[in-house]
């Protein structure tokens, strides 16, 4: 049994997955909210919680389970203990906990398997898989949410090392203009933009769309050229095929799309763009193809 675990700041989704159809099980599809300043103990059971419901829809009774998750850093991936600390608010109950170890006391289940996946890379796999671009030898990844998200992708693989590829395989911690890549292409860039040009506060991107105002034109012109100087580099050293975008921001794609593939053109750079509406379901799938051995050897040999 394979299982594919997103965790967010608030809430673990997770399913089964069939890895040979690369689907997931429908009914078991779970999430469950969790408070990410809880003590140690109720966040690993609101985990564990959601993670048994997807166990308890096999009829029959279940032994053994592999539970490939999605993670958001910082975290010490190849041995499974987190690392949440410093200016990160969210799990730092957590601080130095080995989920690996702490972690099967919670599932029902008498064996458990773990292996863990930055969340970004793992839904740039998932998302590769489900919008059938994992055949592309170079592909790139971008989610737009309350922060930066990416993944560089051979062949549906991500890549963490390399000479094409920026430290880590991440762009928000990058730096740009003033700030960083997370302060430029999220959900408060936009919050904050806003107000400056209209003195209106406003809760995200939807909202700013929706009042149709002025200030529409020029916030996504600008996002759009920001975003592809801050790409140029990382497009002309990687040389991605495609690049497809996906987050809550990307939901705003006929604003920005059409300009960012004009900017692209006119910097010289030869790419195909998508915008992409998956959701959870490419993290999900993506963490589980951990158990995937092809997957799972590429996925090493590119770290090396």
């Amino acid at each position: 049994m394979i299982i594919g675990a997103d965790i967010g700041g608030s809430h673990i989704t997770c399913a089964l997955v069939d890895l040979e159809s690369k689907k997931i099980v429908p009914e078991s599809l779970t999430s469950i909210k969790v408070d990410s300043k809880a003590p140690k103990e109720m966040i690993l059971g609101k985990w564990a919680e959601a993670l048994n419901a997807a166990i308890a829809t096999q009829k029959d009774s279940v032994d053994e389970v592999s539970i490939g998750f999605a993670m958001p850093g910082p975290f010490d991936y190849q041995t499974g203990t987190a690392k949440f600390t410093g200016n990160n608010e969210k799990f730092q109950s957590l601080y130095n906990v080995s989920i690996t170890n702490e972690l099967p006391f919670y599932i029902t289940t008498k064996k458990c398997g773990f292996r863990f996946l930055n969340d970004a890379a793992a839904f740039g796999a998932g998302l590769a898989t489900l919008a059938g671009i994992d055949s592309f030898d170079r592909s790139l990844i971008l989610t737009f949410g309350t922060g930066l998200g990416a993944s560089f992708l051979k062949r549906g693989v991500p890549c963490l090392k390399g000479d094409t590829i920026p430290k880590d395989g991440c762009l928000w911690d990058k730096s740009f203009k003033s700030g960083i890549g997370d302060a430029y292409f999220s959900t408060r860039w936009f919050v904050s933009r806003y107000e400056e040009l209209t003195n209106e506060k406003v809760n995200g991107v939807k909202e700013i769309v929706q009042k149709n105002g002025d200030a529409l034109e020029l916030i996504f012109t600008e996002f759009s050229q920001n975003l592809a100087d801050f790409l140029k580099p990382y497009i002309t050293k990687f040389r991605p095929q495609v690049i497809v975008m996906g987050g809550n921001i990307s939901k705003a794609g006929d604003f920005f799309l059409p300009k960012c593939s004009k900017l692209f053109e006119q910097l010289g750079l030869d790419v195909d763009i998508k915008v992409s509406e998956i959701g959870e379901e490419a993290a999900v799938l993506g963490s589980a193809q951990l158990f995937d051995s092809a997957f799972w050897n590429q996925l090493n040999a590119y770290q090396l």
